[in-house]
């Protein structure tokens, strides 16, 4: 993952997030079944703000891999 956001909750149990003006690029895995995530948002957070990023080039090697530029609420 290039980019985790919202892996703890904030010290009154509300998380806000957020990720902008970033270059996420080259990310691989040759590894069966893995999943490459350029931005991930995790469940936890409350708000999320995600824009002017850029993701590229993000690539699986492996047998039945899964790419994701941008992942929200997982």
């Amino acid at each position: 993952m290039g980019i985790s956001l919202g892996s703890g909750a904030g010290t009154s149990g509300i998380l806000d997030v957020s990720a902008s003006q970033n270059v996420v690029s080259g990310l691989s895995s040759s590894l069966a079944g893995a999943t490459a995530i350029g931005i991930g948002v995790n469940s936890s957070a409350r708000t999320a703000k995600v824009f002017r990023n850029k993701v590229y080039d993000i690539q699986i090697t492996g047998a039945s891999g899964t790419v994701k530029g941008i992942s929200a609420g997982a």
